[in-house]
């Protein structure tokens, strides 16, 4: 697969994790990540950093690998669990 491909693969991961926790804004929320960097990740304008996803994956409880290449459970753990927000 092509670097342009593997953005476009990952930012439509992206875009399903959102879809799942409720919107940019309330993954924003969660993880921290800046709305606005995040539109650019999800756009595919600009390549995620690996500590971002990291971040998102941490703050979403999904799993990493998948964000980053597709295989696997989008979810860590508990298979078929929705992400969500940690609790206090």
């Amino acid at each position: 697969m092509n670097p342009e491909d593997t953005k476009k693969a990952m930012s439509s991961r992206l875009k399903e994790l959102t879809s799942a926790v409720g919107g940019p804004k309330k993954l924003a929320e969660i993880s921290g990540v800046v709305e606005n960097t995040l539109f650019n990740y999800l756009s595919g304008r600009t390549d995620i950093k690996a500590s971002v996803l990291i971040q998102i994956a941490h703050a979403t409880k999904s799993n990493a690998s998948w964000l980053l290449t597709g295989e696997g459970s989008m979810m860590r753990g508990d298979e078929g669990a929705a992400p969500t927000a940690p609790t206090a």
